[in-house]
């Protein structure tokens, strides 16, 4: 539903995080061809993906390093004018747990005190047009696809009909599910 939106009403090119070991890093120009690619079986069913506008006139950056343990050669996509979403996922600690997903990427100031990136590659996004681009998801998945809600994070259909099958969700101090039909946090 997320990328859906991504695809269909932004203009936002979607990359893969990190590329496969010895494989270039790969851009998906549709949905249909991110579903059709191994790149979700690749990935045991979850995404790490990583978003440039068109329109924010920023270039990716990619960088290409070694895996220490088997020599062979990686790519991962970066750059101050980038939104990152990664799926929430299963966690291994704790028998049907799910984390949150994640959206994010650097805001002016936090870009220019925090990040490694040049004045010039910095200088070089439109940080107006970041805000407006994030906005737009950002009120999409709130308003649009949540179904319900803690605190401020909001809970998509899978997530939420995960919690009829006792499914929990990490929340910070504490984890979400489902008590008497309502959404209860209970210490971990």
């Amino acid at each position: 539903m997320v990328l859906e939106f991504i695809f269909d009403q932004t203009d936002c090119r979607v990359f893969e995080s990190y590329s496969r070991p010895g494989h270039e890093l790969r851009e998906f120009p549709s949905l249909d061809y991110l579903r059709e690619s191994d790149f979700l079986e690749s990935n045991h069913g979850r995404y790490s993906l990583c978003l440039v506008s068109r329109s924010i006139n920023c270039d990716p950056i990619v960088e290409e390093f070694t895996l220490t343990k088997t020599g062979q050669k990686r790519q991962r996509i970066n750059g101050p004018g980038m939104f990152q979403i990664n799926e929430g996922q299963r966690l291994d600690t704790q028998e049907n747990a799910l984390n949150w997903s994640k959206f994010a990427h650097w805001n002016e100031a936090g870009a220019k005190q925090r990040s490694n990136f040049s004045d010039d590659q910095l200088e070089g996004v439109d940080w107006k047009g970041m805000r407006r681009i994030s906005g737009q998801i950002q009120r999409h998945i709130k308003n649009k696809l949540a179904v319900a809600k803690i605190g401020t994070r909001p809970i998509l259909p899978g997530a939420f009909t995960g919690l009829d099958d006792s499914l929990t969700l990490w929340a910070g101090p504490g984890v979400v599910r489902k008590a008497s039909g309502r959404l209860e946090i209970f210490d971990r």
